[in-house]
């Protein structure tokens, strides 16, 4: 029993000392880490973590506590819990001199972390030249993958380490090899703009042309990443301009930089060329609403009425997501403002039941035709933004309908009948709408508004001096009586203020008489 307490009592004075002694290799105390040293403190030992004195004088920089505990017998491979080394450590703090002194010692630099990264990566990817050189001279394997197949090569030109870029080539990096997608180190530096990586790369022999998986070519990848220089130089390096991707991206429809499309219009790009699905770049520019691309392509010829495979062209495309800005410029550069979709929809029509406002009303301002009807039941713009409630649409509509034109009768019961917004604005700005047509029934667009309540619809039919507004239905029923029968006292006294002879059919029994009386409107 005695013995154990002896054995406890070692075990925590020996950990009492490894922790001062991981605390004076941290803070650089070299004589208080050689007296603890002397003092029998463990040079290897580990806190819970695997933390060693080695590894907390690596990571503080203190290169006179390395050298003495490596003098000590320090062993330079042990790892930390995340499989972290003492020479990793050194590296990912940037201490070139203990790296070295590591190194130097026998510190492996096959070693991995948990995440599967080596010292080497950890250089390259810090952009540290000296501790790249030092690792690869100590056997560090050039062309290693990480998890994702991305070399040295790649990591250093996603960084724009140009320098270590150079290093990697001369010790043999393989200067086209792919990742998982297939792109490569020039692939990786033109995505991220690193243009002085992308010159050396091409320098060295890259192949600019190389298509990775998606087919993508460093030119697609540079112009959908919009740095012009890099582009530049890719075409002084004999890039192709008009090579595809399997999608059939081509780098013009890529690119939403002005100065970029210009350039690739000068050295030759083919301005009209059609995906699969028949978009042009036009189409493209307009449908993400770059105006500046759109405006370069037009100065430079652009086809405007060039329509893809479901006949959209740019403006009807453009219409449809509300970009008023390319609308009107198209407009004006003399697009037909009446191109039909194969359902017969223009670019009216789709700003109408996309709800776009502003695009409607230039096109109105430009005169598209408010006649022309899709194949949704035939529909022109008017009966289609009634229909679908956007009455503001429906205003700009009937200001431009002539003055003779008039609703149809179908459509005048349906205005009576709805509860929308619209049927107010469409019957009231409209006083040579006729509303004393019957249907079959008998009935008449009036009778049904007056039964409904709709009392902005029956101010607006009652404008029409010429229409009859005493005509009743089969059943007897005039419009008043339908109002007075429903409830409607506002507009059972708009009615009357219209004029006589309304109420003699039920006589003093009826829903009518009863209803004045109640009103106190004097009988007519």
């Amino acid at each position: 029993m005695a013995g154990n307490v002896g054995e406890d009592s070692d075990v925590a004075r020996g950990k009492a000392c490894g922790a001062e002694l991981l605390s004076a290799c941290g803070d650089g105390k070299v004589d208080a880490v050689g007296k603890l040293l002397m003092d029998g403190a463990s040079v290897d030992f580990a806190d819970d973590h695997g933390n060693t004195p080695l590894m907390s004088a690596a990571f503080e920089g203190h290169l006179q506590v390395v050298e003495l505990l490596l003098e000590k017998g320090a062993s330079v491979d042990l790892l930390y819990d995340d499989g972290w080394s003492a020479l990793m450590i050194a590296v990912e703090n940037g201490h070139a001199n203990i790296a070295r002194a590591l190194l130097g010692n026998g510190a492996s630099v096959e070693t991995k972390t948990l995440g599967g990264v080596n010292a080497l990566q950890l250089a390259n990817q810090n952009g540290l030249l000296d501790v790249v050189e030092m690792l690869l001279q100590h056997g560090a394997n050039v062309n290693l993958p990480d998890v994702d197949d991305r070399t040295l090569l790649h990591m250093a030109a996603v960084n724009g380490h140009a320098s270590v870029v150079s290093c990697l080539l001369d010790q043999g990096a393989s200067i086209d090899s792919g990742d998982l997608n297939g792109s490569t180190a020039l692939h990786s530096a033109c995505l991220h703009g690193k243009h002085d990586v992308v010159k050396l790369l091409l320098e060295r022999g890259a192949a600019v042309n190389f298509a990775d998986e998606d087919g993508d070519t460093p030119l697609i990848t540079a112009a959908g990443s919009d740095n012009v220089v890099v582009v530049e130089t890719l075409l002084q390096h004999g890039a192709s301009i008009n090579l595809t991707n399997h999608d059939k991206w081509s780098p013009l429809m890529r690119t939403a930089d002005p100065a970029i499309a210009k350039k690739l219009l000068h050295h030759g790009a083919e301005i009209n060329m059609q995906r699969d699905n028949g978009a042009t770049a036009l189409n493209i520019a307009c449908e993400y609403g770059k105006q500046s691309i759109v405006v370069a392509l037009v100065n430079r010829g652009a086809n405007l009425e060039l329509a893809g495979e479901e006949g959209y062209t740019p403006l009807i495309t453009a219409a449809q997501l509300g970009h008023a800005g390319i609308v009107q410029f198209l407009v004006n550069r003399g697009a037909n403002l009446n191109a039909q979709l194969p359902s017969g929809s223009t670019a009216l029509l789709t700003a109408v039941w996309f709800r776009q406002l502003k695009v409607a009303r230039i096109l109105l301002d430009s005169g598209a035709d408010i006649n022309l009807r899709g194949d949704f039941q035939h529909w022109p713009p008017l009966k289609a933004a009634y229909f679908s409630g956007y009455s503001d649409i429906v205003q700009l509509i009937i200001e431009k309908v002539p003055p003779g034109n008039q609703l149809s009768f179908a459509e005048l019961v349906l205005a009576a009948k709805s509860a929308k917004e619209t049927s107010d604005v469409l019957l009231t700005t409209s006083p040579s709408f006729k509303v004393d047509q019957k249907q079959r029934n008998g009935d008449t667009a009036l009778r049904l508004a007056c039964e409904r309540g709709k009392f902005e619809v029956v101010k607006g039919m009652l404008w029409n001096p010429n229409n009859d507004i005493n005509l009743p239905g089969n059943d007897g029923l005039t419009p008043l009586i339908s109002a007075a029968e429903s409830g409607h006292t506002e507009i059972a006294a708009l009615r009357l203020s219209k004029g006589r002879g309304l109420m003699l059919n039920h006589g003093m029994d009826g829903p009518l008489y009863k209803q004045q009386v109640n009103m106190g409107t004097p009988m007519l």
